[in-house]
């Protein structure tokens, strides 16, 4: 038979302040999305739980909802995320993303761009807590409660300069590109390479230009995995123009694991790298 939840919370979540069908009940015709809402009663502060996730560092995520006074009577709501040990009982760190009064405009109020960015090695768990203050005169509702990873990234664009590169040598150019965007849990070592502290799929795609090469020279680009060459390109050159080489490729990784991207080129004497004209891109697919 199926179970009615009407008569209780939605599957996993847990009222932590107050009881259910007196200080908190489902909405059927007041919503945003879906069918139901979560409504919060009249002059009673009561608390809903999420299911508890898994979490741990380094990861960031969003949390967004919808929230609506019906009865334009100003709800005060404090949004939290709560992180937790391995027992699921300790609490390691409590993250407001919320507080304070929605509009009494009598439609519903999105919420998005409330970043949680874990720090605590002790973290393994987390959960949303959704409470809403004693007020009178009229309920207050709740929808579309949803947490989603940040995904894992580096983004590195070179500067209005150039840097000549020798001839005959292999030369590392990540320090010559300056980070324009991470997410947390990269480390840029400069000259030292880059790692993430998370491992997974990572898609690379690497851009670098040399000026003018003579023809029949070759300018070569490559990927360095913990010290190992993990992929090549090149290109060959054409004199009266820029030589550039596009190198894209997806690695299995695992946490740490350092890369360097370098550059070589066969044309007998220093070429200037155009670094505004080079530029990397790492990304953590999702899995």
């Amino acid at each position: 038979m199926p179970i009615d939840r009407s008569v209780r919370p939605p599957r996993g979540w847990d009222v932590t302040i107050g009881t259910w069908d007196t200080h908190m009940t489902r909405s059927d015709s007041q919503f945003g999305s879906g069918r139901y809402a979560l409504q919060f009663e009249t002059s009673l502060t009561g608390e809903l739980s999420s299911p508890f996730f898994p979490a741990g560092a380094p990861e960031a995520f969003f949390v967004t909802l919808n929230l609506a006074d019906y009865a334009l009577y100003e709800a005060t709501f404090d949004i939290r995320v709560i992180e937790y040990q391995a027992d699921r009982t300790t609490v390691v760190a409590t993250t407001t993303i919320f507080n304070g009064t929605i509009p009494s405009n009598g439609n519903w109020w999105p919420y998005e761009g409330g970043m949680v960015r874990v720090t605590s090695a002790n973290t393994r768990w987390a959960r949303i807590a959704v409470k809403c203050s004693a007020y009178v005169n009229g309920p207050a509702q709740v929808d579309f409660v949803r947490h989603e990873p940040v995904p894992l990234h580096l983004i590195k664009e070179g500067p209005n300069l150039t840097t000549a590169i020798p001839t005959n040598t292999w030369t590392e150019i990540n320090s010559l590109i300056s980070n324009t965007e991470a997410s947390v849990g990269v480390l840029d070592g400069g000259a030292s390479g880059f790692a993430f502290m998370r491992g997974g799929l990572l898609d690379f795609q690497i851009r670098t230009e040399l000026d003018d090469m003579a023809t029949g020279k070759t300018f070569y680009l490559r990927l360095l995995k913990n010290g190992t060459q993990a992929r090549r390109n090149f290109q060959a050159a054409t004199t009266g123009i820029n030589t550039s080489v596009v190198l894209c490729v997806t690695l299995d990784t695992a946490a740490n694991d350092v890369f360097i991207p370098q550059v070589y080129h066969d044309n007998g004497s220093d070429r200037d790298l155009i670094r505004n004209d080079s530029f990397l891109s790492v990304t953590r697919r999702h899995q």
